[in-house]
């Protein structure tokens, strides 16, 4: 029961986090912001990792369960203190403390265009009882496309089949004695790669990120492969690192900002709990299919990833523009 309470916890934070740093941001910085929704869950994965090294024994499991204790005091004792969403009190016709709100986060008083803004947004909006139709509209229908293929390929790139299963796709091919140690070097080039990413996605934009780490982790992907096939322990190992480098600087943190800029202001939230629920259903599948693809491919079990990288690179080129800066359907 305590774990599908967890679990429940983890799944509604993993779409309120992402929207809430949405509406906190401005236009200049949503990208930036977005990117650090992501950075909190690789270091949160890193820490696991290192929490499962020293406590992952039959007397120390009951440690390594609490220890998630240690963060989630903090976070509620801080979440106490975080203002209410400007949107979500603009709409609720709290206009007042929208302004305080907005001031307090923009650091000037200077926020009336804002607020104007979301004037503009609202009188765009669909009637509540529209609310599912529209998301399947035709209006929608691009936005939509773009959003599943974005979460599914997120998971479908098989990066935490990475995560999951590093420590069994090195424990032979010569790195069967330095298959933990390699397991948290890829923990720390994740959190390298999405720091740099942070300096990054609102300077080159959605598009070109996505393009590049879809692009790169489809090679990668393949030099695995062959890097198995051939037993070419070195290349392996780099093409992991690479391949890890690649997702954190682009696949890793879009799909989650990028569903404030596909959707009108009022269909965010429902947008948001239909793509994250794909997204973790599809993270369940990956989890529950790798050890069937080792099993059937043996040392081409990578391959089925790289093909659908290569794929979504190819849809994504075709039909993803750039949406930095835009509100509402493509």
């Amino acid at each position: 029961m305590a774990r599908f309470v967890i679990g429940l916890a983890s799944g509604a934070t993993t779409v309120i986090v992402p929207l809430s740093l949405g509406e906190y941001s401005c236009d200049v910085l949503k990208g930036k912001l977005g990117t650090i929704h992501q950075l909190g869950i690789v270091i949160g994965i890193f820490l696991a990792q290192l929490a499962g090294v020293f406590l992952s024994t039959t007397a120390n499991w009951r440690y390594l369960f609490a220890s998630g204790i240690v963060f989630l005091i903090p976070q509620l004792i801080l979440a106490l203190k975080l203002p209410e969403s400007p949107r979500y009190l603009f709409d609720s016709g709290r206009k007042d403390e929208c302004f305080k709100v907005l001031s307090l986060l923009r650091g000037t008083d200077e926020v009336e265009e804002e607020i104007q803004s979301y004037q503009i947004n609202k009188k765009q909006e669909q009637p509540k009882k529209y609310f599912l139709t529209s998301l399947f509209s035709k209006e929608a229908r691009k936005s939509m496309t773009i959003g599943v293929i974005m979460h599914l390929i997120q998971q479908f790139s098989g990066i935490n089949a990475v995560f999951y299963f590093s420590t069994r796709i090195f424990s032979s091919g010569g790195t069967e004695g330095y298959a933990t140690l390699i397991t948290m070097a890829i923990g720390v080039v994740n959190i390298v790669a999405t720091i740099v990413s942070l300096n990054l996605i609102d300077v080159s934009g959605r598009r070109k990120l996505t393009l590049i780490s879809t692009g790169t982790m489809s090679l990668f992907a393949g030099l695995l492969v062959l890097s198995m096939v051939f037993e070419f322990t070195a290349i392996r190992v780099i093409s992991i690192f690479l391949y890890v480098f690649a997702f954190a600087v682009g696949l890793g943190p879009i799909p989650w900002l990028i569903i404030c800029e596909l959707f009108p202001g009022d269909l965010v939230p429902l947008a948001a709990s239909l793509l994250v629920g794909i997204n973790w259903i599809s993270n369940f599948i990956v989890g529950f299919t790798f050890e069937y693809l080792v099993e059937s491919l043996e040392n081409l079990f990578f391959l089925p990833y790289g093909v659908l990288l290569f794929i979504a690179f190819v849809f994504f080129y075709v039909f993803l523009p750039e949406t930095k800066y835009h509100k509402g359907y493509l």
